[in-house]
Parts: structure tokens; sequence; C-alpha cells
């Protein structure tokens, strides 16, 4: 990792000289044309004072020629000049012994400028020394007409060895950052990248599947930040891996025990050891245990489809009062027998609605009511409560009893818990848990509570507006 670092560093160093030679190369070209022309400008401007001067006779060719020559020699334009009259012809040229590149390209400038009575400029590149030249020719115009002309001449190279240092400057920075930066990189390695590789390593353990293992604490900025999210990833990655194997260990224990029972009473029933009354009790015994199995896949099924991304609801209005009136008749025969008092505290005429799934809330209050038949002892009683405020729907079910022991309440909707195993026979321990996740996908509430020996349920859910 460390190299790959270093390596993106080098790289990304060498890109930015070289982009930013390049741009330095097209500011610099661009800045020395301008700052030239500029002067150039500023100077014609002046030569041709002197030649207006010249023709007024105010000064002397001599004067005016000496003029000329003086600021080729102190190099204010470092260029050479010529000087042509209203007849195109050369009165005079700094350096006149010396040819002038590209005759082709002065003559069609020296045309258009006194044509056109504008100034141009033409740069070329000798085929010879590859050097680039220009050409900049500025008119005299006096009273609409061209009376004369100026032609600069010159090459662009003696800004190139200030240029070439400049370049020289820039990767020499450069290479001096590169060394600062590394010195800071190697300073700062046990801050950053040491924890980033603790951070690595942690990451790949608990990708093969080891969930106990945990980034260590070794920093206090955004590095533990990062840290502490892969930490408490980690922490709920291991709570469902042990909720998983409960899980695995809870199915196993519930089917091994029926599946034990059924092999035990067929193996007295083939080997005839009982007699007939025995077989038909023991058979009775064979057939709950399969309902009882049988009702723990359907309940398994159940809440695996509920907790599933593709599970939906068929949403309708729903009338609360009536389900709780046909779920409490269907085990009417349950309070019969067991001499249960059951109270419902609103009358037939009372009607809350919600918006939900009618066959998912009767789900929901059969689970309620059949749990609550269980738990309540032989002349016990169940209270069956609602009402309605304008925005919650409000249910609760309280029964008699032993009541749920405070260890028991925090884990009572967990999967496979049993509160009194001892006294419930029936059940797997699901029922509360998928009724939980039904009144949760119904955007409502459950809570329970037990005091006195007396349980109580309490459930609500959004009222229909």
């Amino acid at each position: 990792m460390r190299r790959k670092l270093i390596l993106t560093f080098a790289l990304s160093l060498i890109i930015y000289c070289i982009i930013l030679n390049f741009l330095f190369s097209i500011t610099l070209d661009s800045f020395i044309q301008q700052n030239r022309f500029n002067r150039l400008m500023k100077d014609s401007r002046e030569i041709g004072q002197l030649y207006f001067n010249l023709l007024d006779q105010h000064i002397s060719s001599d004067e005016f020629a000496r003029n000329i020559i003086e600021r080729d020699n102190l190099a204010v334009i470092n260029s050479r000049i010529l000087i042509y009259n209203e007849y195109r012809q050369i009165i005079l040229d700094t350096k006149q012994k010396a040819p002038l590149q590209n005759n082709m390209i002065l003559t069609r400038d020296i045309e258009k400028c006194f044509n056109d009575s504008k100034q141009t400029c033409s740069t070329f590149i000798n085929d010879t020394n590859r050097v680039e030249y220009y050409y900049y020719t500025v008119p005299f115009i006096r009273q609409g007409q061209v009376k004369g002309a100026i032609v600069y001449h010159g090459t662009y190279q003696g800004y190139a060895p200030a240029a070439n240092m400049i370049i020289v400057l820039i990767w020499a920075t450069a290479f001096l950052f590169c060394g600062a930066l590394s010195l800071l990189y190697i300073v700062l390695s046990k801050k950053i990248v040491n924890p980033l590789l603790d951070m690595n390593k942690t990451t790949r353990q608990i990708a093969a599947g080891d969930f106990s293992v945990r980034v260590p604490a070794n920093s206090t900025d955004e590095l533990k930040e990062l840290s502490d999210s892969i930490n408490y990833m980690a922490s709920q990655l291991e709570d469902t891996e042990d909720a998983r194997r409960r899980f695995l260990e809870n199915v196993s224990h519930e089917l091994r025990s029926p599946i034990t029972v059924i092999r035990s009473m067929l193996q007295v029933i083939i080997e005839k050891k009982v007699s007939s009354d025995k077989q038909v009790y023991y058979t009775e015994m064979i057939l709950n245990e399969v309902l009882r199995m049988s009702q723990l896949i359907n309940d398994l099924m159940d809440l695996t489809h509920i907790q599933s991304s593709d599970f939906k609801l068929e949403y309708e209005r729903v009338d609360i009062a009536e389900l709780l009136r046909r779920s409490i008749a269907k085990f009417e025969s349950i309070f019969t027998e067991k001499k249960i008092v059951m109270r419902i505290t609103f009358d037939e005429y009372f009607a809350a609605y919600i918006r939900g799934d009618e066959l998912r809330l009767v789900q929901i209050f059969d689970n309620l009511i059949k749990n609550a038949a269980s738990y309540t002892p032989e002349t016990g009683d169940i209270l069956v409560e609602s009402s309605e405020d304008g925005k919650w729907v409000s249910v609760t079910i309280s029964n008699s009893g032993e009541g749920i022991s405070p260890e028991d309440l925090p884990y009572i909707f967990e999967r496979f818990y049993k509160a009194n195993k001892a006294r419930n026979s029936e059940g797997v321990g699901l029922g509360l848990a998928i009724t939980k996740q039904l009144i949760i996908l119904h955007g409502g509430t459950i809570e329970v509570e037990s005091t006195n020996g007396v349980s109580c349920f309490k459930v609500a859910f959004p009222a229909e507006i």
C-alpha cells in the first residue's frame, strides 16, 4: 500500500510539472508577445512623431536617423527597424548590412499596410535555423493618408534563456516539494498509513467470517470515526451471526423433540407392546406432534416471508372492532372449557377504522387472544379494550394468571423465546415475533406490561382520517 501511495504521489507530481510547464509556456509566450507589441506600439507612436517632424523639416535627416539608431543601440525595442517613406522606399535601416528574412512576407505586409492603412503582424519560422521571426508593420497616417511606415523585425530568442531558467526553477521547486512531502509522509505514516493498514487487515478478517476482530483505537481524528464505524459494523455482524446460530439451534431443538416422541411412540406401536386403547392414545400424541411440527414450519415460512423485501400488505379500510369480535368468537370453546370470563369494554355498535391488510390483522389478533387464553388459568379472566382518539386506534388485551417475569419481558418478542416454558407446551415461540413484525409493517406499535399477575399487551395503529 505504501509503494502504491508513493508511486501515485510521484506520478501526480510529474503530471503536475508537465501541465504546469505547458501552461507556463503558453502563458509566457502570450505574455512576451503582448508585452513586445505594447512596447512596439508605444515606440511606433514616438517614431511616427519624429517622422512627421522630419517631413515638416523640424529636424534633419541625420538627427532623425540618430534618434532611431540610439533606440536600437539601447535595446529599447531589441528589433531591427526599417522606415519607409510615402513612396514605399526604405529611408532608414538600423541593420542594413544584415539580410532580411523572408522578403515575400515583408513585401506583402508593406502593401497591405499602405493599401489598407492598418498595422500588420506576421510570424514565421526560418527553414534553415528553425528560429521564429516576426514582422510588425505600423503606418504613419496624416489627414487620412499613409505618409510612411515603420517595420519592426526580430526574433523571440532573447527571451528563451529566461523562460528556460523559469522552467528549471519549476522542476527544481517540484522536486524539493516532493522531498519535503516524502519527509512529511515518513513522519505522518504512523498516524495515517498504519491505521489504514490496520483497517484493511481487520476488514479482510471480517470478510473471512471472523466478526470478533476490532480495529485498534490508535487515532483521534477522522480515522478514529472510520475505525469506530468498522468496529460497530463488526459488532452488528457478530450479533447477527449469534442470532443466526441461536435460530438454527432453536429450530433444531424444536424439530428434534417431536421427532423423538414420534419415533418412540411408533416403535412401541410397531412392537405391539401396548393395548389397543394405548395405541389410539399414542396415535393421538403422534398426530399432536405432527401438528406441532407443521405449525413450526408454517410459522417459520410466515416469518421469513414477512421479513423479506418482496412482502407487501394488501391495504383496505378495516374495522378493528369487528376483527376483534371475530377473533374472540373463534376461541369461544377454549373460554368455555377453561371457564374463562371474557370481558369486552366496547359494545356491538363501536367501530374503529384503519388502513391495513385484513388477513394479517386477523392473524395479529388471533395470536394475541390465543396467547392470552393459553396463559389464563381456569376460572381466570381476559379483558379486551379498544378506543379511538382521531389519530390512533388502540387495542389492549389483558389476562390474569402468573404474569410475565421482569427477566422475560425484554425478550418476549424474540423468535423462539417462551416465557413460563414449563406451562406453555403448545407454542414454539414464534407467534409474538410474527405479531410484532406485522404490527410494525402497519405503522403501529406494541408494548407489554406485567404487574400483579396480570399481563397486558397494548397495540396501537394509525387511525384512518
